[in-house]
């Protein structure tokens, strides 16, 4: 089977940044995103052992220090025990046929506002620690489409999110997944598992696909070249949005809300972002 390949191997610069290679509605558009990508490690799963065994080997018939003609017949008075009635357990799994019904229920277009709260970092603690130099506050026009899921999607909706000014701190994008082309043919990247239930909106950030240079849930923001001191200026920076960033919200038939907080890849910068939406398609 041939090798996919997205994009050239890309090169990681002196300062931990990472070419980032986009791909918009409206055309190409290459950005350059700082990704220092948090890697955790899990813990191994302990053995147990099988359920033990009493000491003797196998179960033991009872004895009786008495004679075999003391023993009394039952009382033809004792009735037998009645069995109690047991419960069967339920489960609170959602059918497959009504994840799709919601799904299908907040396809639309949505506009409204985002406001930001951005959390500013930097390793200028004591032996480079990460400390909070500053916070900052933001709004921005926004537009979110819920549409039907691509091609090999796993999500049973594809989601979309955009200021409508991206290039200005605080502008930001979020994919939940996209379609690209390759030396092999086209391929679908999920970056999101999201679930929608009866309009609740659901969803956790789980692959940036920075290596392959196609991350595009981004936030804008003005990347300081000095970042303990600022004493050689800023620029203009799309971070990537890093694993584990969620998502939680309602798109209803006529207004909807979103939540999302997360932090960079690159450890620059947190967010909490509230999307206040009106329903207009």
């Amino acid at each position: 089977m041939g090798r996919t390949t997205l994009c050239a191997p890309t090169r990681v610069r002196h300062d931990g940044s990472v070419p980032i290679r986009l791909k918009w509605l409206t055309g190409p558009l290459t950005a350059f995103v700082c990704a220092s990508l948090m890697v955790g490690c899990g813990s191994p799963q302990r053995e147990t052992n099988g359920i033990g065994r009493q000491a003797g080997g196998g179960i033991g018939a009872a004895t009786s220090s008495s004679s075999p003609g003391s023993v009394e017949p039952p009382s033809p008075s004792a009735e037998p025990a009645t069995p109690v009635p047991t419960t069967p357990a339920t489960t609170t799994t959602t059918p497959a046929t009504t994840r799709r019904s919601s799904a299908a229920a907040v396809r639309g277009v949505w506009q409204g506002t985002v406001d930001e709260t951005l959390d500013y970092y930097a390793p200028c603690g004591t032996n480079f620690d990460w400390v909070q130099i500053g916070t900052q506050s933001f709004r921005h026009g926004v537009r979110v489409v819920a549409s039907a899921p691509l091609d090999n999607d796993s999500n049973t909706f594809q989601l979309s999110v955009a200021t409508t000014t991206q290039t200005t701190e605080g502008g930001l994008s979020i994919v939940s997944s996209g379609r690209f082309n390759t030396s092999s043919g086209p391929v679908t990247l999920a970056y999101w598992t999201l679930r929608v239930v009866n309009g609740k909106v659901t969803g956790r950030l789980v692959s940036t696909h920075v290596a392959e240079g196609v991350a595009q849930n981004l936030l804008y923001t003005n990347k300081t070249l000095d970042p303990c001191g600022n004493r050689l200026g800023s620029i203009m920076f799309p971070l990537a949005m890093d694993v584990g960033t969620t998502i939680s919200g309602t798109l209803g038939p006529g207004t909807g809300t979103l939540t999302v907080t997360g932090r960079t890849t690159d450890l620059l910068r947190g967010y909490r972002l509230t999307f206040t939406l009106d329903r207009v398609g």
